[in-house]
């Protein structure tokens, strides 16, 4: 019989490095990265204990979709998708209604008092991506599922359940709200078959975790349009520069 803290510590564990395998995913594509993904993706399914509800599947697909996919194909259809003319946003701020756009900036700095409260800081050439940026947010949340861990492994029930009441407000008021919305418009993109499999594996973990944790995130629909502009002035900040 497993022991129910060391179960609770390699779930919390297995959705950290889920988040940071879509994380990966949702980076611009490169050899490497796809690679490094790949292999992630070998070693969380090679978890013998239980799974969020559809996740492995998910993640043996996306490890399949990851070592059979074409880097030039992947790039350019990253630019179309998630490039300075993104016809799919990245970037949480961009959907919703006006009064959405309205209240940007303080979207923008709640979604910083989270990182700022757990001393979550951009890793080492993602200082410019905005706080709202989709690998932002899973990498936040990820960050949070290995504080879970540590929690759980020292017997820290204070910190622990501070860490879970984060997940819980991160997921219920900022990526659960829009990410659905975002796979919609996702699969009415025709994405390359790649990217098609990380937004079912997104919608899976995301469903997973309201179910998890209990949450009832109010859905954000449409984009939100810049009348001036007219259209998101968002930019690819995960492509290479030079």
């Amino acid at each position: 019989m497993i022991d129910p803290i060391q179960g609770g510590i390699g779930l919390a564990l297995l959705r950290a490095g889920i988040y940071h395998a879509l994380v990966k995913a949702l980076s611009y594509p490169g050899p490497v990265l796809l690679e490094s993904l790949r292999e992630n993706c070998i070693r969380l399914t090679s978890w013998q204990g239980e799974w969020p509800e559809g996740m492995y599947e998910a993640m043996v697909a996306l490890k399949e979709c990851a070592g059979e996919a074409d880097v030039s194909v992947l790039a350019e259809d990253y630019v179309r998708l998630f490039g300075p003319a993104a016809r799919v946003p990245l970037t949480e701020t961009s959907w919703g209604d006006m009064g959405r756009m309205l209240g940007k900036a303080a979207q923008l700095a709640d979604i910083s008092a989270f990182y700022h409260a757990f001393n979550a800081r951009p890793l080492v050439g993602r200082e410019t991506v905005p706080e709202d940026h989709l690998v932002m947010e899973l990498e936040f949340i990820s960050i949070l599922c290995l504080k879970e861990a540590h929690a759980l492994n020292q017997g820290l029930e204070r910190e622990l359940q501070i860490t879970c009441d984060a997940q819980k407000k991160f997921l219920q008021d900022h990526l659960a709200t829009w990410t659905g919305d975002w796979m919609e418009q996702l699969v009415d993109q025709a994405p390359a078959p790649f990217y098609q499999c990380v937004g079912e594996a997104l919608q899976t973990l995301i469903r997973a975790e309201i179910a998890r944790l209990g949450v009832e995130p109010v859905p954000i629909h449409g984009r939100c349009r810049d009348r001036e502009l007219g259209a998101d002035s968002f930019t690819c900040p995960m492509a290479p520069r030079g």
